[in-house]
């Protein structure tokens, strides 16, 4: 059985990832008052393990997830006025329950008392005012979500956002092996997590495990199979017509985003061109933290004086899909921010505007070199 708190972070990830893949909603984490404060006990949100803010719907709402580590029906019994009061304290709120595997009893015992649920083999049910999801589990790997459950084992998707640190700090350390607790010092994860992702990437052959911790013994599969599934559209992306030449755009972007202090790195062909510059394009990708973004795009509209497109355009804000990972490695080139190379390799990959050239260019470069790549391997990462 796995604890509370690792739970608590492979629910979040997992809820997280389900909603965006299969319906396309955006879920940011929103931050609760600590268990035990005071303020915490008087608000009935704070007694929740999680939320998330859903973007993309009207009205807006915010989800707050009770974890468990099993259903019973004493959580049953609790559950529910727990839930009546946060929506007298918020009617916008929606109230969930999520719990590792859920019978089709237990799924039709909180349906019929109207408690939303989900469960780590894909099960959400929500039916509140305005909001109604009713989605299926996946069963994974020849197995049930009860064998699973049964077994102690939950297949982390690697690929998704947090757990991509776990690989990410894999990749930089270039086939040395690391601890899991040096990989949770890096990634800012706890081990508990670490060491779920890590089960993941050695049963899918990535990473070995041995006496002195786990290595990537497999770049080119991992790059190979996350490019399969990653693709730079799916960030939420708000283009512009700026009136000025490229490199200028370029300095007057930075001034501004650091007067604003915001979290921001170059990325696609403007991160590319300050890596190993090679092809004329005139086109400025910015990821911005979702934490920044309201701020930082009322900032530039007003200082770049900027004429928002539904197509083309010179200037592209990006709210990155991978909220955490996508800044993961960010370094300054040439004295601006750009994301790592690995970032890079996923968003060029795809790209359809000279993405396949510039791939090309960092693989025989700086990544190629981070992980000792040759021309043999090339084809099998463009």
């Amino acid at each position: 059985m796995l604890r509370k708190e690792t739970l608590e972070g492979l629910g979040a990830e997992h809820l997280r990832d389900v909603l965006s893949s299969r319906l396309g909603l955006h879920l940011e984490p929103v931050p609760l008052l600590k268990h035990g404060t005071r303020a915490a006990m008087r608000s009935v949100g704070g007694r929740y393990d999680f939320a998330f803010d859903v973007r993309g719907i009207q009205p807006p709402r915010r989800i707050h997830v009770e974890v468990k580590s099993r259903f019973l029906r004493e959580h049953l019994q609790a559950f529910v006025p727990l839930a009546h009061e946060l929506r007298i304290e918020d009617p916008s709120a929606v109230p969930l329950l999520m719990v590792p595997h859920l019978s089709r009893r237990g799924r039709d015992d909180l349906r019929a008392a109207g408690v939303n649920h989900a469960d780590l083999s894909g099960v959400v049910f929500v039916r509140d005012a305005g909001l109604y999801i009713d989605l299926e589990g996946i069963q994974s790997h020849g197995g049930s979500a009860r064998e699973a459950d049964r077994q102690g084992v939950y297949h982390v998707n690697p690929f998704s956002d947090k757990a991509s640190l776990v690989s990410r700090v894999l990749l930089e350390a270039a086939g040395r092996p690391l601890h899991h607790s040096d990989i949770s010092a890096q990634a800012q994860v706890t081990k508990g997590w670490v060491s779920l992702v890590a089960r993941e990437l050695v049963r899918r052959r990535y990473v070995e495990r041995g006496a002195e911790g786990v290595r990537m013994s497999d770049a080119i599969g991992v790059l190979k199979d996350w490019a399969g599934v990653y693709s730079w559209n799916r960030n939420r992306m708000v283009s512009y017509v700026a009136p000025f030449e490229y490199e200028e755009l370029l300095s007057n972007a930075a001034t501004s985003l650091r007067e604003l202090q915001a979290g921001w790195a170059l990325t696609l062909l403007a991160g590319m061109d300050r890596v190993a510059s090679h092809v004329q394009h005139g086109q400025v990708h910015v990821y911005v933290r979702p934490a920044d973004f309201g701020r930082a795009e009322s900032k530039l509209r007003s200082s770049l004086h900027l004429e928002r497109v539904a197509h083309g355009g010179n200037f592209h804000l990006l709210e990155p899909y991978y909220a955490v990972s996508a800044f993961f490695g960010r370094r300054e080139v040439k004295g601006l921010p750009v994301v790592s190379d690995i970032q890079l390799y996923l968003d060029l990959v795809g790209y359809p505007v000279r993405g396949s050239e510039s791939v090309e260019v960092l693989l025989r470069g700086s990544l190629g070199h981070a992980l000792g790549l040759d021309s043999r391997h090339f084809g099998e990462l463009l």
